[in-house]
């Protein structure tokens, strides 16, 4: 009995890891998608700037997410919806073996590895946001996930339905545009014309995602600082002067 009751904190500090490792994994891939909005948004600061942060700070959370990936499959079962995120990460990772007409082309192979990281990215951050701050620090913590998933859902339908046109020349560019169709005979080289064309539709379907993933991680901003706050009023009020009972009170008087 002893050892099963002592089991139980350790595999919960393991659980709240491989959450942890999934939420971080999340929030780089949106950042990446946020990034190319900013690039797309603000040129010269990325030409300045650009190269420093991806060196400093880019590419050294590329690498972390490797190994954290990998730690939340190996724990994944402690806990049944971490199974859910290892099978989303299994697929990403294979998405050139499942998807190959697509994703292994030349010029849609940036296309595709920003839808898949996008979308599985709002997932890890809305499990990450159920297990750390609705669930352990928010009250009505249910009622608030399904509130910020509706809300983000809306929001995505909006952006797909205002952009809907464009989406889908964008989409139908770099389905009927193909690797060898873009390289010219001699001298093999690729051809203007068309690098400016998928380009410009690869750009627009990551502008998109960015668009739709800049919601969920706002709704992360308005999650932290409310458990925050939740978290210190918690702390207040035990730190409060407890009512004392009439025995006490009797106590006090004759002394």
């Amino acid at each position: 009995m002893e050892s099963s009751f002592k089991a139980k904190p350790r595999s919960s500090k393991l659980v709240a890891i491989a959450y942890a490792c999934f939420l971080g994994v999340g929030l780089f891939w949106l950042l990446t998608l946020l990034l190319d909005l900013v690039v797309f948004l603000a040129p010269s600061w990325s030409e300045e700037y650009g190269e420093l942060f991806a060196l400093l700070v880019f590419f050294p959370l590329f690498l972390l997410t490797f190994p954290a990936q990998g730690l939340g499959i190996v724990l994944s079962f402690l806990d049944w919806p971490l199974l859910i995120l290892s099978g989303i990460s299994l697929l990403v990772w294979a998405r050139g073996s499942l998807w190959p007409e697509f994703c292994q082309n030349v010029w849609r192979a940036g296309t595709c590895t920003n839808t898949t990281t996008g979308l599985s990215g709002i997932v890890f951050v809305a499990f990450g946001l159920q297990y750390f701050l609705f669930k352990k620090f928010l009250l009505h913590h249910q009622r608030l996930l399904l509130i910020g998933s509706g809300a983000s859902a809306a929001w995505g339908i909006l952006v797909l339905v205002l952009n809907w046109n464009t989406i889908t020349n964008a989409v139908n560019t770099l389905w009927s545009t193909d690797a060898a169709d873009c390289v010219s005979v001699y001298p093999s080289a690729i051809t203007p014309e068309c690098e400016n064309r998928v380009r410009t539709a690869s750009d627009t379907l990551t502008q998109t995602l960015a668009s739709i993933a800049a919601f969920p991680v706002g709704l992360l901003t308005l999650g932290a600082a409310a458990s925050l706050r939740n978290r210190h009023r918690k702390s207040n009020q035990g730190t409060e002067a407890k009512p004392r009972s009439a025995a006490e009170v009797l106590a006090h008087k004759k002394n």
